[in-house]
């Protein structure tokens, strides 16, 4: 770090007491804390009025959402987070797979599969059973109710037992 008049501070090592300048709170010699409070107080005053940038309020300027500016905003909710369930999941299908190999290895018979695990995010279609995600759920559901309501007037009643010939 280079001092005025060239001179380096392993050159001339700062003299007495350091004093610590009440902006930034770093610590001078008692003979550049001056000098540096000038600084000092000019960077602070600058950086207090700055005011951070808004590109929507940009954006916005000149268009019709002009007026609907402070409805703007939106707050997107955070889905659930689960990750104990799945944490727990993983360490039982390691476990799992380590007694697997365990009773292969020792020519055992093969320990009952670990029950399928179901993610608490999925939605479960009442007509079919099978489980799907939000977006996928809105597709499939009215498609499988539909289909199902089609099966079920393709029906033909019981107790008949054979065919309707031609005549």
């Amino acid at each position: 770090m280079s001092m005025k008049g060239g001179e380096t501070m392993a050159e001339n090592p700062p003299q007495g007491d350091l004093v610590k300048c009440s902006f930034c709170q770093r610590t001078f010699a008692a003979s550049i804390i001056e000098r540096h409070m000038v600084i000092c107080t000019k960077a602070a005053a600058r950086n207090s009025r700055r005011i951070p940038f808004d590109s929507l309020k940009q954006r916005m300027e000149g268009t019709e959402m002009q007026g609907y500016q402070g409805r703007a905003k939106r707050s997107v909710p955070v889905p659930p987070n689960h990750w104990r369930q799945r944490h727990k999941e993983l360490v039982d299908a390691v476990r799992n797979a380590r007694q697997t190999k365990r009773a292969i290895d020792r020519g055992e018979a093969l320990p009952p599969p670990p029950p399928p695990s179901a993610n608490p995010d999925y939605i479960q279609c009442v007509y079919c059973g099978r489980r799907f995600n939000q977006t996928a759920a809105e597709r499939h559901i009215p498609f499988c109710k539909e289909k199902y309501e089609r099966n079920a007037m393709n029906v033909r009643p019981q107790g008949t037992g054979k065919r309707p010939t031609r005549q």
